[in-house]
């Protein structure tokens, strides 16, 4: 590493011949990064790397100005050119056990595979709320089955039900690779695909033996078996390094990490962001409504300070208590669920954003 460049290499550390095969674009891809005065910068393919019509190198376009980004795009599309067949277009069902209205990190990466020229459909479990059936977004398909449960805790007596529903609508449908998001998604998937012999991508947004406080017993038992069936995967995906020693992978160059940073919208300026002085102080959150995230205290030590307005967005399950609270206290705004460009110029226009966490919940501790 020097000021002057830096040199990426993606090729994985390969353990037998079946390995090499199944990771033919990460072990045939080298790139250079040079800076320049700008701060704009190329990506040159190595001798014997990306080929002018490589969809990938197509998909970054050959130059870019935000490194972040590609980053997140080139690990984004490339860890599901899986398979024998080499690199080329691919069928790709992503799972998700909420409605995808929306999810964000999931849209991420459903959007940056579609750009890449795939083929990419999104099932959620409309288990709460009332988005259609199914919807086009971008270049991608969400489609949604309809069973109600639980938003908290208890939805874990109806996860045999989805999936159940889930495998099912797995073996009728055509597709190459299945991208499951945790443990929720990835039992029905992992059957789906070794009955189909199609690839399987586990994407673990949150580890599940550290969702909620567990039993000692009960925690090592959800989490060995959640890391048992890590192995038949053909790529893991985390999204921070911390989450490696949380899975046990510490060190494990096979495992992918794909950050969830916000992407840069095209329509995005600060034309307008700025904040009038005499403007009332606006503490702003937007995310999943959930337990545990102490929402009350935000409220009740802002009651009675004048100029200081606690405005929410989202959904989940206090989405309802703080609509009702809404109209009962003056200082106190919900809105409900945004689109994400809408996340974030309301975060542009606020003086404070606050995330609190209950630090029972392991899981939070890498959040």
């Amino acid at each position: 590493r020097s000021s002057a460049a830096t040199r990426w290499s993606y090729s994985p550390r390969h353990e037998s011949p079946s390995t090499s095969s199944r990771y033919l674009l990460f072990s045939s891809l080298s790139m250079r990064h040079i800076r320049s005065g700008s701060g704009r910068a190329r990506l040159r393919p190595s001798q014997g790397g990306i080929r002018d019509e490589d969809p990938l190198y197509l998909l970054l376009g050959g130059e870019f100005a935000d490194i972040e980004r590609t980053v997140y795009h080139f690990a984004s599309a490339a860890v599901l050119y899986l398979g024998n067949r080499g690199v080329g277009y691919m069928k790709v069902i992503m799972l998700r056990s909420n409605p995808i209205d929306p999810d964000v990190r999931l849209q991420k990466e459903a959007k940056t595979l579609a750009d890449a020229g795939h083929d990419v459909t999104l099932l959620g479990w409309q288990r709460f709320g009332d988005a259609p059936i199914q919807e086009e977004q971008y270049h991608y398909t969400i489609k949604r089955l309809k069973f109600r449960a639980p938003i908290e805790k208890t939805v874990i007596f109806y996860l045999p039900i989805w999936w159940t529903l889930a495998f099912l609508w797995l073996l009728k449908e055509d597709w190459d690779v299945v991208h499951a998001a945790d443990l929720d998604t990835y039992i029905p998937a992992f059957f789906a695909a070794k009955i189909k012999r199609k690839s399987l991508v586990y994407d673990i947004f949150d580890f599940y033996a550290d969702m909620v406080p567990l039993p000692a017993f009960v925690r090592n038992c959800v989490a060995t078996f959640d890391i048992l069936l890590m192995k038949f995967a053909d790529a893991v995906i985390v999204v921070d390094p911390s989450r490696l020693k949380q899975i046990g992978k510490e060190g494990d160059s096979s495992i992918n990490i794909i950050y969830n940073s916000p992407m840069d919208p095209p329509t995005l300026s600060m034309t307008g962001m700025q904040k009038v002085q005499q403007a009332p102080f606006k503490i702003f959150y937007a995310g999943i409504l959930g337990e545990g995230r102490d929402f009350e205290t935000v409220i009740q030590a802002t009651r009675g300070i004048r100029e200081v307005r606690v405005e929410f967005a989202g959904f989940g399950y206090y989405a309802e208590h703080l609509r009702s609270l809404s109209e009962r206290e003056s200082h106190v705004t919900f809105i409900g669920t945004i689109p994400y460009d809408e996340v974030i110029r309301r975060t542009l226009q606020s003086d404070l954003l606050f995330a609190l966490y209950d630090p029972n919940v392991p899981n939070n501790r890498y959040a």
